[in-house]
């Protein structure tokens, strides 16, 4: 329930981060953790996906084929 209002805000507030202090965007390590945001939320998306999957009765065979 709390997922996606917390990875908004956290994402409205990371923004909003960095465009207050661009020279944050200099720094390699806010690279790498910019990626590992992106990747969290494509593991976000795909975990509802499947959640969503198992609710209609898809079995899990099923599910790994489509992955």
């Amino acid at each position: 329930i709390i997922t996606y209002p917390a990875a908004v805000l956290a994402t409205i507030f990371g923004s909003w981060m960095l465009i207050e202090n661009p020279a944050l965007l200099q720094m390699p390590w806010m690279h790498v953790k910019l990626l590992f945001v992106v990747l969290l939320w494509i593991y976000h998306f795909k975990c509802h996906q499947i959640y969503k999957a198992l609710q209609k009765g898809k079995s899990q065979d099923e599910l790994l084929a489509s992955v």
